[in-house]
């Protein structure tokens, strides 16, 4: 059997371990047009971690964030839609599906920064934000909140890294995978 595993950290050094990241459904999450971009900065998804949860009150009485917690399916795709920017927290050292929905629907995606990213093809102010803490977080805000036209440019990039992250991608790479692992 092949063992697949998103976090790159708990893959061993065995022939039937391969990292296979996190990646969204293209069919369904798009940056869909129709939706305006109501909120320069937004989160969708659960309060998590009590990490997340101080990030996400900084967040909300800062700069006023748009907080939809627990919110999924169509109505998490609109919603990530609204917003020129999306914050996102992993929680511990993974990578998670929240960042390649992000990307996927065209909004800039302000993270924390992680190693995994690296290979994933994510770079700092090309493709999207990354901060360590608060207060970075916040000197990213600031520079974002007055340059409209670089949200517009890193988010443009973001959703073009995203066409390398999708299921039919991750589908590929599994198969090949399975090839290499059978003929061995």
């Amino acid at each position: 059997d092949l063992v697949l595993h998103s976090t790159p950290k708990f893959v061993r050094n065995t022939s039937y371990e391969i990292w296979f990241p996190n990646a969204y459904d293209s069919t369904l999450i798009d940056r869909f047009p129709a939706i305006p971009k109501n909120h320069f900065l937004g989160y969708c998804g659960t309060e998590g971690s009590d990490e997340r949860k101080a990030y996400l009150k900084y967040i909300q009485n800062r700069w006023d964030a748009k907080l939809d917690i627990f919110v999924i399916g169509d109505e998490m795709v609109k919603m990530i839609n609204s917003y020129f920017v999306h914050f996102n927290k992993n929680i511990g050292i993974d990578i998670n599906y929240r960042n390649f929905e992000t990307i996927g629907c065209g909004t800039l995606l302000l993270t924390n920064a992680n190693n995994g990213y690296d290979e994933l093809g994510f770079i700092n102010w090309k493709n999207c934000v990354f901060y360590n803490s608060i207060p970075a977080l916040h000197t990213n805000l600031q520079i974002l909140q007055n340059n409209p036209s670089l949200v517009e440019k890193i988010s443009k990039a973001g959703k073009e890294l995203a066409k390398e992250h999708t299921y039919h991608k991750r589908i590929d790479f599994l198969l090949t995978q399975l090839e290499i692992f059978y003929d061995s």
